[in-house]
């Protein structure tokens, strides 16, 4: 699949890399504490879904890109727009899978401004991701109150 021509420029800036897509309201959901701590994580549910913002740009470049199922394929097409952001909702497994996705096509890809750009897209889905815990992350013998 080809890469759309605006793909090239998903970060203007390399300032712009880091806050791009957690700049709004949105960024409660996938950030470190305001004190750069990591806050205590949220237990949902296996199936919970988390709504998780993407700049239009880096929904382009992750369709164009990456080898995602096509279950999320549909998920990041249909996604609902908010605050000029695409927020996908996504369970903890759909972003562990995105995130190997991700990683795969920066590690395999010759050009470096593509591969800046997905481990900047992959170290927020890791932010998020270790935001919330599910019961598959539950320590053995379960959660303690």
């Amino acid at each position: 699949m080809g890469r759309p021509s605006h793909v090239a420029d998903v970060f203007e800036t390399p300032n712009e890399r880091l806050p791009l897509a957690w700049a709004d309201d949105f960024s409660r959901h996938c950030r470190e504490g305001d004190d750069g701590s990591m806050t205590k994580r949220i237990r949902i549910g296996v199936d919970d879904k988390i709504p998780v913002p993407f700049t239009f740009k880096e929904r382009d470049l992750i369709l164009a890109e990456t080898f995602i199922d096509m279950s999320m394929d549909q998920a990041f097409r249909v996604a609902e727009v908010k605050g000029g952001r695409v927020v996908v909702p996504l369970t903890l497994s759909d972003i562990e899978d995105l995130m190997g996705h991700v990683a795969a096509t920066a590690n395999h890809t010759d050009d470096r401004q593509l591969e800046r750009k997905l481990y900047a897209i992959w170290e927020r889905l890791d932010k998020c991701e270790n935001r919330y815990e599910d019961e598959l992350s539950a320590p053995p013998g379960g959660w303690k109150s």
